[in-house]
């Protein structure tokens, strides 16, 4: 469609191999399969639009795509994402950013230089509710590539589930907390309000999450602060310390079988405490 930074806009884009392709491969477009495929393929028909374009659409317009391939016959295709590389961005649904905020966090997941996953919600103080709002000017095209950005409801349980996400800048709300250590997930802590400052102590006290650090008058913080603490979480040796902690805590808050006993006893609590007391 002629968009973005990869765009193919010339025939002899099609004729090499991407420059995004982190392996060895010769896995290209030869010049007569390019010119063969222009008519039939790029060129509108009757309906003034190609055959390209509406597929393109199709696919743009999509909330799922599925490719029919496996791990055992094209490995190096699949594994592109790096284990544990990728950050989820999420900060509930209680308290919202205002947009200088959202400026602050959005200009650090740039410059950090670390692929993210955003559930973007629009700020506080937007007068519309636009959910592009809050974002600086040619963001998404400048990291394009290294970003997504969700807007509305994200499956977050499964997104912290998946095996490229490694870190997880949050409010430090108690539920995300917990599910992103059940999962093994490195914590970038951000509170807001209410508990998430003395959750955020909590975590950083017993070395298992970082804290963006903050102005102490008004609890400004700049994208430098973004930036640093996602780094030290990410990509530098305090970051593996960490990650081996939140492993360990993994085996426990993440196990079905420790949870499912919790219940268990929990109801057997109540059992025991609903009946008669005897005198």
């Amino acid at each position: 469609m002629g968009l973005g930074e990869h765009a193919k806009t010339k025939l002899e884009h099609l004729t090499e191999v991407p420059g995004y392709v982190p392996f060895p491969t010769t896995v290209a477009y030869r010049g007569h399969e390019v010119r063969a495929m222009i008519k039939p393929g790029m060129i509108p028909d009757d309906s003034e639009v190609s055959e390209g374009y509406r597929i393109a659409k199709s696919v743009q317009e999509s909330q799922l795509v599925g490719v029919r391939s496996s791990r055992e016959f094209e490995p190096e295709g699949l594994q592109l994402q790096a284990p544990r590389s990728v950050v989820y961005v999420a900060f509930g649904s209680e308290a919202k950013l205002t947009s200088a905020q959202q400026q602050a966090i959005a200009l650090g997941l740039e410059a950090s230089g670390v692929p993210f996953l955003w559930a973007h919600r629009a700020p506080a103080d937007s007068d519309t509710g636009d959910v592009t709002g809050g974002l600086p000017e040619g963001f998404e095209e400048r990291v394009n590539g290294q970003v997504l950005v969700c807007r509305g409801w994200v499956p977050q349980v499964r997104f912290l589930a998946h095996g490229s996400v490694g870190g997880f800048l949050t409010h430090a709300g108690l539920n995300s907390i917990t599910e992103g250590l059940a999962r093994g997930v490195r914590l970038v802590l951000l509170p807001l309000l209410f508990d998430q400052g003395l959750n955020a102590r909590h975590l950083v006290e017993k070395k298992i999450a970082i804290e963006v650090a903050r102005e102490e008058e008004d609890g400004s913080f700049t994208a430098e602060d973004v930036a640093a603490a996602l780094r030290r979480v990410m990509l530098e040796d305090e970051g593996e310390e960490i990650g081996a902690k939140v492993q360990e805590l993994a085996k426990v808050l993440g196990s079905d079988e420790v949870n499912d006993q919790c219940v268990r006893d929990f109801l057997r609590c109540l059992s025991e405490c609903s009946r008669p007391q005897q005198r």
